[in-house]
């Protein structure tokens, strides 16, 4: 049923679909989380190599919970944009934000 959902990678050899061991532990890893299995228009949401965070992604490095960082989203604070229903945080905005409130003070890392 996971195959079918496209939650788990497969695939298909005489009209069966099968998986890996790898495939499995890879799912089960990322299960619940929206940062790895998002699509937009057929495209990952997030991308931490292109500088596109999440919420959850940003709250994890800032080091604060996910209600602050979309405190902080909907006052306008720190600037998103929108792919469908996600809010998608920019790396030079959040390094912005992070500038404008902390100042040199706070130091993130470069890999989420």
């Amino acid at each position: 049923m996971l195959i079918r959902r496209l939650s788990l990678k497969s695939v298909t050899v005489d009209k069966r679909l099968y998986t890996t061991i790898e495939w499995i532990e890879e799912y089960y890893a990322h299960r619940r989380s929206k940062d790895h299995h998002s699509l937009f228009n057929g495209r990952k949401v997030f991308d931490a190599e292109k500088g596109e965070l999440s919420i959850n992604m940003v709250a994890k490095e800032m080091g604060l919970h996910k209600a602050s960082v979309d405190y902080y989203v909907r006052t306008g604070k720190l600037k998103t944009i929108r792919r469908g229903t996600y809010h998608v945080v920019l790396r030079k905005d959040l390094e912005a934000f992070l500038l404008e409130k902390y100042g040199n003070h706070m130091e993130i890392a470069k890999d989420a």
